[in-house]
């Protein structure tokens, strides 16, 4: 445990000094993502630009937020979602990139929500976050500055079979020509200083 805090607390610190944008490197953004807006992305535990409840980040309990999403359009295989902090930069060898906190892949296109703490226990694929780890990293930004968390949402016409635990670039790379629509909401966190 306390090596994992120590790993993300060195996350953050790299995060912080780099001092590009990522906002437009998000995957909704993406030259692979394709399609248009037209996902409709909610949750019961926040409103769209509103503040994230802290029992799901770091901070609190760590489970992933309840999500709802809008039926994807005639030819939708299944869906993705991608969670991202645009203000938490993770640096490349030539650009940067958000911080991932989460994605979840190979969602059934008759699914379209997922409960509170579903990445404890679902069956649909999780890629790595930022930790390098599987699963959902709950917002954890340094104290004192507010962060935007970007809920992505994509309708595929694909079910290629990317691996299991797969990065995001990996990801994004098999969405490039798939994606029919996509939705976002964002939510916002600041901890306590």
């Amino acid at each position: 445990m306390t090596r994992r805090l120590s790993l993300a607390a060195v996350l953050s610190a790299v995060l912080v000094l780099c001092g590009c944008s990522a906002k437009n490197e998000l995957a909704v953004n993406s030259d692979h993502s394709g399609g248009s807006n037209a996902l409709k992305v909610t949750s019961p535990a926040f409103a769209d630009g509103g503040a994230i409840p802290e029992r799901y980040t770091a901070d609190g309990m760590n489970l992933s937020p309840p999500l709802h999403w809008s039926k994807g359009p005639n030819g939708t295989k299944e869906f993705a979602l991608i969670v991202e902090d645009a203000d938490a930069k993770m640096p490349l060898v030539k650009k940067v990139r958000p911080a991932v906190n989460w994605f979840i892949y190979k969602i059934p296109a008759d699914v379209t929500e997922l409960p509170e703490g579903v990445s404890r226990y679902t069956t649909f694929w999780q890629g790595k976050n930022y930790l390098l780890e599987t699963g959902y990293a709950g917002p954890n930004p340094p104290p004192g500055k507010l962060h935007h968390y970007y809920f992505e949402v994509f309708a595929l016409d694909s079910d290629e079979d990317p691996p299991a635990g797969a990065d995001r670039d990996t990801i994004l790379g098999k969405f490039k020509g798939h994606v029919l629509s996509k939705g976002v909401l964002v939510g916002t966190y600041q901890a306590e200083k």
